[in-house]
């Protein structure tokens, strides 16, 4: 039986390189981040393996950023060392946030609603309608309804 051969020696052969980016070619999670096999079953993220090849090992509790904001990206010139808290900021002043106060209301791919509907939620509320009424009539869940009516959700309005 022929060893598998080990990621690192096949990491940069899945590689497509571009002026701006090297774009992983192989499988990708649903985020569009590249993700390889790592052996013994195991997976790791593309521009993860791309850090360790070229700058080294991760430490403990640190993410790998993106400057570009291309997911699937492992040029190592992009990316740098940041803490959960330093992705989560570095996202949501980027604007990739998919949910909350950066893509508020109908900027939201996903959004069943309108800034109409859910003035019409509000007022339906304060006419007396249960949450789960409404639900049902806008075809959202009523705790979607409870949200919005206590301003959790779509508070831009």
């Amino acid at each position: 039986m022929i060893p598998p051969v080990p990621w690192q020696n096949r990491f940069w052969l899945h590689v497509r390189k571009t002026k701006s980016c090297w774009l992983w070619t192989r499988a990708k999670r649903p985020g569009g981040y590249g993700v390889l096999g790592a052996g013994k079953g195991g997976t790791m993220r593309a521009h993860r393996a791309a850090w360790e090849l070229t700058k080294g090992s991760i430490p403990p509790k640190l993410c790998i950023l993106h400057r570009c904001d291309n997911p699937p990206c492992v040029r190592p010139s992009p990316l740098f060392l940041g803490t959960r808290g330093d992705n989560a900021k570095d996202r949501d002043e980027k604007g990739r946030r998919k949910t909350g106060r950066v893509y508020p209301g109908i900027e939201c791919k996903t959004s069943k609603l309108t800034n109409q509907k859910v003035k019409a939620i509000r007022r339906m509320r304060e006419n007396g309608w249960t949450m789960t009424a409404i639900g049902r009539k806008m075809g959202i869940h009523h705790t979607h309804v409870r949200r919005i009516v206590l301003r959790i959700s779509w508070r831009h309005l």
